[in-house]
């Protein structure tokens, strides 16, 4: 199993992405602070986990208290020269 969290969203992958989850909240405090357990495992299992910090890619467009206000997407020129081929 692997996760994302990123902001307000919660991703979580299974079988090495065959299966998948998304759910969307909306934290009131600043998350930074991450608490796992585990109970009632079989005997002999176990669990482990693995950690990483994500960069934000959302720098550049971000105000002072992190807030992203509107789509900042910029579109290219799409042209068909021909069926089910596209050139940028």
């Amino acid at each position: 199993m692997s996760a994302i969290i990123d902001r307000s969203v919660f991703k979580v992958f299974l079988i090495g992405g065959a299966n998948s989850g998304t759910m969307v909240f909306f934290p009131e405090y600043i998350m930074d602070t991450l608490i796992v357990k585990t109970s009632g495992l079989n005997e002999g299992a176990s669990a482990s986990l693995v950690v990483w910090g994500l960069e934000s890619g959302w720098t550049t467009v971000e105000t002072a208290n992190g807030t992203v206000a509107g789509n900042f997407t910029t579109s290219a020129r799409v042209r068909r020269n021909r069926v089910g081929s596209m050139r940028f």
